[in-house]
């Protein structure tokens, strides 16, 4: 396990962020604490590489993300179900044409 684990510096690096973003976002990428030392496994640090991909979306499908989901809080069952662009249009448009009927 020693050789999984990666130091602060090292996250950074190898995501390309800087370290107060890297000890800022420890929670969502999940970590190791040895008394003051902070130390994340690199497979962790790999899987939330991946969660925050995004690859490129048709504009119906396109879904609207906050910066909270993530697969480990959906798991939990705290995350709101995500909406699509067509479900937002179909609810404004709803409500547009109630607010006209008043």
């Amino acid at each position: 396990m020693a050789d999984g684990l990666l130091r602060p510096e090292q996250v950074a690096q190898k995501l390309g962020m800087s370290l107060s973003w890297v000890y800022g976002h420890k929670h969502e990428i999940g970590f190791i604490q040895f008394g003051s030392a902070v130390r994340f496994d690199q497979e962790e640090v790999e899987e939330y590489a991946q969660q925050c991909r995004r690859g490129p979306q048709h504009k119906e499908d396109r879904v609207w993300d906050s910066q909270f989901h993530n697969g480990k809080t959906e798991a939990r069952g705290s995350c709101a179900p995500q909406s699509t662009v067509a479900v937002l249009s179909e609810l404004f448009a709803r409500k547009e044409k109630q607010d006209s009927m008043r």
